[in-house]
């Protein structure tokens, strides 16, 4: 029996809240695969001030499957600076293509290298793991994966420590791609409220139980669901100069793709001159598309760990910190978190139709890599502590 519709089977549920209820959850199947992508090193990219192509390459991991995503064919986990993606059999030799192609146009064109590894999942199951899926959306907005049961970032660490195994290459550098449907045309989305604050929290012991009351005590922090926190707001939506698009998009196609991207210009010009000055014509609803575009982000997702990039008040994030930092002490959990003034919005848009298009949120200046960094920190010494034992 074929499991190529296994993702777009699933049902779709809207209250985030609920993301640990047992009904939204089905297993991967066993003959799929486990993809995942980063940017290597990318910390020091960061820490250059390159945090912005960090997070387009991470994205563009997404873009490239073309197709897939627009169908919502693959279930899919923005991580910031990579991917995780999960992969249907019959798709996988497209996918490696389409995905060597951009580890090698990241290379030529931003001068980063971009690891693609993968896992099958009877590799996982075989280890004793689990890798459970959901698909959650908010109202008519396009739906994202969440994903439970260890066996992600058991893969995830598999393809880091074992790349020479699990990482595929492409020995032929002069295979390039381009990059479609994705763009990063929004100026960084300045905090409102005072910080942005992006937050990684998991369990010790793979207990998804203990985000909903995680959950709770947030609601009760900043006085609602999570969802009126977003750092996406029509007020702090503000366009890009032309030229600062031109410069940023033309790096998304290789020097033979040069005549594909000049015959975007005049797409790029309309574009600006529609949400940029407001000179609205009538080829799209401009305003009702970037109405939908705080709906359409994904600045609250689970990929066996909570992932939250929100706009707080100083005394908040005081808060929020001093929450986390109990239940690390008391052993329930790992996290990491990173404040900047600001989050930063990628754009991935097959059209600007409903649903067809979904906004990657990352807090700036590091964002998820950085709080990565200190949730790694606080494993690292915890299976020290253990080994010590």
């Amino acid at each position: 029996m074929s499991t190529e519709s296994f993702y777009t089977n699933l049902h779709t549920f809207s209250d985030f809240a609920t993301l640990g209820d047992d009904r939204h959850y089905e297993t991967l199947p066993n003959d799929w695969f486990v993809v995942i992508t980063d940017v290597r090193g990318s910390t020091a990219a960061i820490a250059a001030g390159r945090y912005q192509d960090v997070n387009m390459l991470g994205a563009a991991s997404v873009a490239v499957l073309g197709q897939l995503w627009r169908d919502n064919a693959v279930p899919f986990v923005f991580g910031g600076d990579g991917a995780s993606i999960l992969v249907p059999p019959s798709r996988l030799e497209s996918v490696k293509t389409e995905l060597l192609k951009l580890r090698n146009l990241a290379k030529a064109n931003y001068g980063l290298e971009l690891r693609v590894g993968v896992v099958p999942m009877a590799e996982v199951a075989a280890q004793g793991m689990k890798i459970e899926v959901a698909k959650f959306a908010s109202g008519p907005s396009k739906p994202i994966a969440f994903v439970r049961g260890g066996g992600l970032s058991w893969a995830d660490g598999l393809i880091k420590s074992q790349s020479e195994k699990y990482c595929i290459r492409d020995d032929d550098a002069g295979v390039l791609g381009e990059v479609k449907d994705l763009s990063c045309r929004w100026q960084p989305l300045q905090s409102r409220k005072g910080k942005v604050l992006s937050i990684l929290a998991r369990s010790t012991v793979n207990d998804i139980s203990i985000y909903a009351p995680i959950l709770d005590q947030m609601r009760e922090i900043l006085g609602g669901d999570v969802q009126i926190s977003s750092p996406v707001n029509q007020l702090n939506m503000k366009y890009k100069s032309m030229a600062a698009i031109i410069k940023n998009e033309r790096r998304q196609y290789s020097p033979m793709m040069q005549k594909r991207f000049f015959a975007q210009l005049g797409w790029i010009l309309f574009c600006v001159w529609e949400f940029k000055y407001a000179c609205h014509f009538s080829l799209f609803d401009s305003k009702r598309y970037t109405a939908q575009i705080p709906s359409h982000s994904d600045f609250r997702k689970f990929d066996d760990m909570l992932r939250l990039v929100i706009d707080c008040t100083p005394a908040q994030i005081k808060q929020i910190q001093e929450l986390f930092a109990k239940l690390h002490s008391a052993g329930d959990i790992y996290y990491g978190v990173h404040v900047s003034d600001h989050a930063i919005m990628t754009c991935l848009v097959g059209s600007v139709g409903d649903g067809d298009h979904i906004h990657f949120i990352d807090g700036g200046d590091g964002g998820y890599a950085l709080a990565a960094r200190s949730l790694k920190e606080q494993m690292a010494l915890a299976q020290a502590r253990s080994a010590a034992v």
